[in-house]
């Protein structure tokens, strides 16, 4: 469980005019997975809510910043029923998050993180002489930007 998706809710409409045709399982109780059809509406929904999962990311990840942009374009929002929602879109109309019209301030804190090998981070901490992997983050940062973009002034 990830509480940051707690608050999504996904609608997939199955909608054809003969509905023998719809993906139901024998009973008629549920979908039936093992179709071609349902395989492939399940690779649609998981590459439509891709943005989604990415914007709700982004969304947790300002819980550590003071500035909450992004929490506070949320509070912002009016909820719809999902009839509402439902009869604005056209046929497989996806989310797209172009972010908040403020975006292009840079003086907007911003999350950056990257995955590296236990060792190696340990060699680093130990050279920078600190103790979070937060701050190996935050120094060679800084180090890059010193000698690489302060330097080509």
């Amino acid at each position: 469980m990830h509480p940051q998706f707690a608050r999504f809710r996904g609608y997939v409409f199955f909608d054809c005019d003969d509905p023998s045709r719809l993906q139901w399982n024998s009973t008629k109780t549920g979908l039936n997975t093992d179709s071609h059809v349902y395989r492939a509406t399940r690779q649609m929904m998981v590459n439509a809510t891709r943005p989604v999962i990415d914007f709700l990311n982004e969304l947790d990840a300002e819980k550590e910043l003071d500035e909450r942009p992004l929490q506070k374009a949320v509070e912002k929002a009016e909820s719809k029923a999902i009839a509402a929602v439902k009869a604005t879109l056209t046929r497989n109309r996806n989310f797209r998050y172009k972010g908040l019209k403020g975006d292009s301030d840079p003086d907007q804190p911003i999350r950056i993180s990257y995955v590296r090998r236990l060792g190696d981070v340990q060699k680093v901490r130990r050279k920078l002489q600190v103790e979070k992997n937060r701050d190996v983050g935050i120094r060679t940062f800084e180090y890059y930007f010193d000698h690489e973009i302060r330097k080509g002034r």
